[in-house]
C-alpha cells in the first residue's frame, strides 16, 4: 500500500473519510485508497480488547510460523512530537491475538 500511496500519510489515505471513530483531527483525512479503515482495535491472547480508537490492525494470508502470522497496521499516534499522525506498518504477530480481516478482490 505504501509504494501505491506514498509513503508520506499513508495511513490518513487508508482511514475512512468522515468517520468519527478515529480520534484525531480529520482535516488530513481523504480516503484516496478507497480502504476505508475504521479503528476496531484488538483482543490480546488473554482475551483483552484494546485500542478502540486509534489502531486498527488486519490478518494478512501470510504465515511466519506455526505461532505468528503477517499483519498491517493503522494506528493514530497523538503523542508524536505534539503533531498527531497517523502511522503504517506491518509485522509478524501472535496467532493468538484477535484481529480483523479483511477480503480484498484481485482486479
Amino acid at each position: 500500500m505504501e509504494t501505491c500511496l506514498g509513503e508520506d500519510s499513508v495511513g490518513y489515505r487508508m482511514r475512512a473519510a468522515g468517520s468519527s471513530q478515529w480520534s484525531g483531527p480529520a482535516t488530513a483525512i481523504d480516503n484516496s485508497s478507497g480502504f476505508s479503515g475504521l479503528p476496531n482495535g484488538k483482543r490480546s491472547e488473554g482475551g483483552a480488547f484494546s485500542h478502540a480508537g486509534s489502531a486498527a490492525v488486519y490478518w494478512t494470508a501470510v504465515e511466519g510460523s506455526v505461532s505468528e502470522a503477517w499483519c498491517g497496521r493503522l494506528i493514530h499516534d497523538e503523542n508524536l512530537r505534539d503533531h498527531p499522525t497517523m502511522i503504517t506498518g506491518v509485522g509478524y504477530t501472535n496467532k493468538a491475538d484477535g484481529y480483523a480481516v479483511r477480503c480484498v478482490k484481485d482486479k
